[in-house]
């Protein structure tokens, strides 16, 4: 080797802005920002060429994502402990939006006492527990629907005074079943709206929910019982008391079928179609009633009427009496 020649340094070393020189300062290569590979001096490697440029960034990144992990465990350690307390996990803003905007009370927990006359009180002042308790007790379902057919069954013996004789074991039989028949012949339409509505509701979901309708339909219609025995007893026409019967029907199917529509709005989302299901059902029970007649007078048999249409029912019926 020629002494003459200084001694050269190895490394890579910067001589200009952007410039980087790899190997020895004799034998130096010089690369230009945008060559990076490995630079030859005869037949050996000298080292590798890295941009100036490429190594600030990646010391920026690095210390820019060394920032956001420090400050996400600042946020951590500090808002998210669900092992270190005991208190309940509040519930995601979005859930508990949705329930005060349907207006369905409650907090969706279990009932202290799932008895029969528990539900029907939790059904008026807390129905988020009873959505729970029925979709997590079997036992509660079972229940509920004896709620519903007893509540039936109760409506049917205040109809029946007004008539009287074999009326009093006809018309409540005549009332629960058909009730209990016309919801189970809408209850697949009910979940098909459900569905079309952009849902994850299972068909259980769908029959509690068109079981706590009912179930708050039965307790009005025992609620007004005591009204409408009064007139039972008070007059004589056929017409007026079914007329009676037909107002407390709708009244109490307006409150029924809104509770319906809360629940699944609070257990999924609103389903804005839901009306047309709503009126559906109301002319399927009216439909049945018809039927099944006479439910307002005298006992004419246990078999089922001729066909006929309500409507034209109620104009002949009128016409008979005037």
């Amino acid at each position: 080797m020629n002494k003459d020649r200084p001694e050269g340094r190895s490394g890579v070393q910067e001589s200009e802005p952007g410039v980087v020189t790899v190997g020895a300062a004799a034998d130096a290569v010089v690369v230009g920002p945008a060559v990076v590979g490995t630079a030859v001096v005869g037949p050996a490697v000298v080292g590798t060429a890295v941009p100036a440029t490429a190594a600030r960034s990646i010391e920026a990144e690095t210390r820019w994502a060394e920032r956001e992990r420090m400050g996400l465990e600042r946020v951590t350690d500090a808002a998210w402990h669900p092992l270190a307390t005991s208190a309940p996990v509040p519930q995601p803003l979005e859930y508990v939006n949705t329930r005060a905007r349907v207006g369905l009370a409650g907090s969706f927990e279990r009932l202290e006492n799932p008895t029969l006359l528990g539900l029907a009180d939790a059904l008026l002042k807390s129905p988020a527990n009873v959505v729970h308790q029925l979709d997590h007790s079997r036992a509660s379902l079972v229940r509920f629907v004896l709620l519903v057919m007893g509540s039936l069954m109760l409506t049917g013996v205040v109809v029946a005074s007004f008539s009287g004789g074999y009326q009093y074991l006809a018309v409540p039989l005549k009332l629960t079943l058909g009730f209990v028949f016309g919801a189970t012949l809408c209850l697949p339409s009910l979940y098909i709206f459900s569905c079309l509505s952009g849902t994850q509701h299972t068909l259980r979901n769908v029959t509690a929910a068109l079981l706590m309708g009912m179930g708050v339909q039965g307790l009005l219609l025992i609620g007004f019982a005591p009204i409408a025995w009064i007139f039972s007893q008070s007059t004589s026409s056929p017409s007026f008391m079914g007329f009676l019967y037909l107002v407390m029907l709708l009244v109490s199917a307006g409150f029924g079928l809104a509770l319906t529509g809360r629940v699944l709005a609070a257990t999924g989302a609103r389903a804005r179609i839901l009306w047309i299901w709503n009126m559906m059902f109301v002319v399927v029970m009216l439909q049945l009633t018809t039927n099944l007649r006479p439910i307002v007078g005298k006992f004419e048999g246990a078999g089922i009427a001729d066909k006929e249409f309500f409507l034209s029912h109620w104009g002949r019926s009128l016409s008979e009496e005037m």
